[in-house]
């Protein structure tokens, strides 16, 4: 049986003998879009001059001139002035649906002043005729 590998010719035995790397074909060729030269576009002071910026936590993260650092050498009119005033509206956090409570829904809600006024009242009066048995019950059984 033979060996296959015998038919590659790296054998140690073929040491002495010389095998020459392939040689590269050069082909000439006159045009230009062939050329190892790279497109005028691509002057890198011209490149991606459009592209979109960063925002919100990735602008603030990549932000150079933000920082403790360079704000602690501002003055502080020069950040207060750059500010933005603020054009909330006054009523931005009230509802604007229109509902309003009725009397008597914050009445049975929160209660009403008078009726928990008497039933005080009651409650004391209970509470003084509640004592008065004890005592005359503490009594009797003396």
């Amino acid at each position: 049986m033979s060996n296959p590998f015998d038919l590659l010719g790296n054998d140690v035995e073929d040491a002495d003998v010389v095998v020459l790397p392939p040689k590269e074909i050069v082909k000439s060729s006159t045009s230009s879009k062939k050329a190892d030269v790279p497109p005028p576009s691509a002057d890198p002071s011209k490149a991606r001059k459009n592209r979109p910026r960063p925002s919100g936590n990735e602008g603030a993260i990549r932000d150079k001139a933000s920082g403790r650092r360079n704000n602690k050498s501002k003055d502080v009119t020069d950040s207060a002035a750059t500010k933005k005033p603020n054009t909330r509206k006054a009523t931005d956090r009230h509802s604007r649906t229109g509902k309003t409570d009725t009397k008597k829904k914050v009445n049975q809600g929160w209660g009403d002043d008078k009726k928990e006024l008497s039933a005080e009242k009651e409650a004391q009066a209970d509470a003084a005729a509640e004592i008065a048995e004890d005592v005359e019950d503490a009594e009797e059984r003396r």
